[in-house]
């Protein structure tokens, strides 16, 4: 994405476009994690699977995993549209990595108070918080010409994660058994929350639906 970025006269567009796809697979997994937060420690914590803290953790992390895949798509875009590679410390990505420097201490008291309060919970919402923080702040560098950079694609995203955390979704049951059995009898789920993801993100959000209408006229599938 970088690098198409460098290339590209339209920055804006396509940032949009790129943002709108990665956001998507942040999105997919957040999906799985805020319906099904027991399948992750499944297959990644079998032991710990009674743990209800752990549970709660891996049901919170959905949010600060779009939140992080918001950030890593905000900061690429900051870099990019420098069309440096190289920065100085006037440069705008210097200013922002300044930033996480200067508020590294504000971050790891937050991390230590919440956590020390909520457990494993409380540490997620401490890095959703600082998450959201430093991509507000990027955005800001950015200046009101990426503006649709939030209403178009970061907003509609996270609206797209509320709905599904709200929302009532039949899962098919899986097999809690060894790592790849889980996995597997698990797919039928994941493509279910993977068509509601895209289906409420291309909604939401202009540059889902340009970014999936290019997708399927490459394809083929949709003719010009």
């Amino acid at each position: 994405m970088y690098g198409s970025l460098l290339a590209e006269a339209n920055k804006l567009r396509r940032a949009l476009l790129d943002g709108a796809v990665l956001l998507y697979l942040y999105l997919v997994a957040a999906a799985v994690m805020a319906k099904s937060p027991d399948w992750y420690v499944a297959v990644l914590r079998p032991s710990e699977l009674g743990s209800v803290p752990l549970i709660e953790a891996v049901w919170l992390n959905g949010a600060a995993l779009l939140a992080l895949g918001i950030l890593l798509h905000a900061d690429t875009v900051l870099k990019g549209v420098e069309e440096k590679t190289v920065f100085t410390l006037r440069d705008k990505p210097a200013k922002a990595l300044m930033l996480d420097i200067a508020a590294a201490p504000f971050t790891i008291t937050l991390i230590y108070l919440l956590a020390k309060t909520h457990g494993a919970p409380g540490m997620v919402i401490a890095f959703t918080i600082s998450g959201s923080l430093a991509t507000a702040y990027r955005l800001w560098l950015l200046g009101r010409g990426y503006l649709p950079l939030f209403t178009k694609l970061y907003l509609p995203a996270a609206a797209a994660l509320t709905v599904i955390y709200a929302a009532p979704i039949p899962l098919l049951p899986y097999v809690r058994g060894g790592a790849l059995e889980t996995i597997l009898t698990y797919l039928p789920n994941a493509l279910l929350l993977g068509g509601l993801s895209l289906a409420l993100l291309a909604v939401s959000s202009p540059a889902a639906r340009e970014a999936l209408s290019t997708s399927l006229r490459r394809l083929g599938i949709l003719r010009r």
